[in-house]
């Protein structure tokens, strides 16, 4: 994370932070860090991180975009952010591995794939 700045966006709707996210993304050089939905309020949370010229970019199209079809909540950029802002944004590599594994096994229904089944190349 060194080096880098994030964008956060939050949004009234899952349509507009997902408008608002391919906007982002194709406005600047900006990766998607994180995207938190909270059913209760229906808010969606997009962050983005990138250098600070980029994300500064990516979240001016993404609250124009988002202000398009839904409400902006909330919309900053924090350049440089402290080491310890890394532990609530990304998520560790282990956990990572562990949500793909999960994801391929519910896709494949826990079964592995053997010779012959489609995606085995």
């Amino acid at each position: 994370m060194q080096g880098k700045s994030i964008a956060i966006l939050e949004v009234k709707s899952f349509a507009a932070a997902i408008h608002a996210l391919d906007q982002m993304l194709k406005a600047a050089q900006v990766h998607v860090v994180h995207c938190e939905k909270k059913l209760g309020s229906r808010l969606v949370t997009v962050i983005v991180d990138g250098d600070a010229s980029s994300v500064q970019a990516a979240l001016a199209a993404g609250i124009a975009a988002a202000g398009q079809i839904g409400k902006v909540v909330a919309a900053e950029v924090i350049v440089k952010p402290h080491p310890e802002i890394a532990k609530f944004i990304y998520k560790p590599k282990s956990e990572q591995a562990k949500r793909k594994s999960k994801s391929k096994a519910k896709k494949t229904g826990g079964k592995k794939d053997e010779p012959g089944m489609l995606g085995n190349g």
